[in-house]
């Protein structure tokens, strides 16, 4: 599921689509959808929309979300700092989406 999930985060041209995608990887408290989630902050969601006959919505609105689910999940807040993001992911988590032994 979580692998659907940033499919559409990262692919879907679709507002509904990716804002769902968001909604339900901030359900998982899994190192893949966290990975999703901080991968979507260097989504340009409005090139996705670029051409189709779909809502541009605003990527601020999206990468927002994604700031306030990946808060919720996983208890930090380094705002919209993707780099930051993935500096934490991988001080916890290695490729495989394993915890790092400490």
């Amino acid at each position: 599921m979580a692998a659907f999930a940033i499919e559409e985060l990262q692919h879907s041209a679709g507002l509904y689509r990716r804002s769902s995608a968001i909604s339900l990887l901030g359900t998982f408290n899994k190192p893949q959808a966290i990975k999703g989630l901080i991968d979507g902050l260097a989504v340009d969601f409005q090139a996705l929309a670029k051409g189709k006959n779909v809502v541009v919505d605003n990527n601020a609105e999206l990468r927002d979300s994604i700031r306030e689910h990946l808060k919720r999940i996983t208890g930090q807040d380094y705002g919209l700092d993707r780099d930051a993001w993935l500096k934490w992911y991988r001080e916890r988590y290695d490729s495989n989406g394993e915890t790092v032994a400490r």
